[in-house]
């Protein structure tokens, strides 16, 4: 019998919130028009970025990212940066590196999706045994569609928190045969695996919401099953293309981007202590969920493009996934985005949290405004609760 020797804390896995940040009248962050009226905007929503991206340093992250979009102007992204890559001995922010936006990036799997269901190469109602063909499937899981995976209703093992990662950890060490050498195998290994499990108790298949980063993965694994090519491929062939996107997946360059902190509080931040490669390894089936690296002026620009769509706008995105959007209401949740009301209009949000990063968002679903946030810090109080998202959060409010 082959042992493989896996050690995991909590605080290292994928552990992310669909919360939507109850935030509204937003203005656009950039500069250079001939409307003087837009110039001043402008200048003043950049003056409210920089503002909030400085309270939430004061407040204790290590670096922050702020940025605003109007519906007028469309031809500019916001930024605006505070606080410094690292502890100590970390450069001062400019706005331009890349963070990690964690279970924000569940969205852009939906996307990506979508324009792969457009294209006929899998259907909303694919099925998960289908695709993924695994040696034994509990009958809980028989018929489980794409669908219901991204919007969370697959009753599929949530791997949010300390519970899941054990299990499946214990499950590698006592497999006797050969383990996959490449991602993809991977991937398919481990969702193989979560067709064999129950629905966590209580919850019924196609029905209930529960929120699934391993769900996510299995989403991903569909794609990878439908087209023959690996999820990240797939991503940057048919999502970044498309909408103009550069993203990043690896941990980041010490020398060249931000570091990820985790802390219990400001006090008790320190660097994320990176996995062991052979531990990585398994970690990354999970990118579907949420593996993304992109700057401030990225996230923008995939927001504008969902302000210009929301608005009847020609783009990109797949029609499917827009009348999704278009269609919930407060309280629900699909491909990625969280509804709720807030200062009377409707709006769409998600947060996230991986690595030592934590990012927020929010678009109103007239597509006539967005905010978003991203920051080098990661902190859980002992209660369940983030000292992080709520520094973000009055950072977002504060722009109001």
């Amino acid at each position: 019998m082959t042992h493989h020797n896996y050690t995991l804390s909590r605080r290292r896995w994928l552990i992310n919130s669909s919360a939507l940040l109850a935030v509204g009248g937003l203005a656009a962050c950039g500069g250079g028009h001939a409307d003087p009226r837009l110039d001043l905007a402008v200048q003043q929503a950049r003056q409210r970025c920089q503002q909030a991206a400085d309270r939430a340093v004061a407040a204790g992250l290590v670096g922050a990212v702020f940025g605003q979009l109007l519906s007028q102007p469309d031809d500019t992204l916001p930024l605006a940066a505070a606080g410094r890559s690292a502890l100590q001995q970390g450069r001062p922010l400019d706005g331009s590196e890349r963070f990690g936006i964690g279970s924000n990036a569940k969205a852009m799997t939906a996307a990506l999706a979508a324009r792969l269901v457009e294209q006929g190469k899998l259907r909303w109602d694919s099925r998960a045994a289908e695709l993924l063909k695994p040696e034994l499937l509990h009958p809980d899981h028989q018929d489980l569609t794409l669908a219901q995976l991204l919007d969370h209703k697959g009753a599929i093992l949530p791997f949010n928190t300390e519970v899941d990662p054990p299990v499946f950890l214990a499950y590698l060490q006592s497999h006797a045969g050969p383990l996959p050498s490449d991602e993809g195998g991977r991937r398919l290994f481990f969702c193989r695996w979560l067709l064999a499990q129950p629905a966590p108790q209580g919850v019924r298949p196609g029905r209930d919401f529960l929120y699934s980063n391993a769900g996510f993965a299995m989403a991903g694994a569909m794609l990878e099953a439908a087209t023959g090519q690996r999820f990240t491929t797939l991503f940057e062939q048919q999502l970044c293309q498309p909408l103009g996107l550069a993203v990043a997946w690896a941990e980041p360059d010490p020398a060249k981007e931000p570091q990820g902190h985790v802390g219990d509080s400001a006090q008790q931040l320190q660097l994320y202590e990176a996995l062991p490669a052979e531990q990585q390894l398994w970690f990354d089936v999970l990118r579907p969920a949420g593996g993304v690296r992109l700057a401030g002026a990225e996230y923008g620009r995939w927001l504008r493009w969902h302000m210009q769509a929301l608005q009847g706008r020609s783009t990109p995105l797949a029609a499917s996934y827009l009348q999704r959007l278009k269609t919930l209401t407060t309280g629900d949740y699909a491909l990625g985005w969280a509804a709720a009301t807030a200062n009377g209009q409707a709006q769409l949000g998600h947060n996230g949290a991986e690595a030592g990063f934590m990012a927020a968002v929010t678009l109103r679903q007239d597509g006539s405004q967005a905010a978003f946030t991203m920051s080098n810090t990661f902190g859980w109080r002992a209660d369940g609760s983030s000292w992080v998202l709520e520094a973000l959060n009055q950072g977002l409010l504060g722009l109001l």
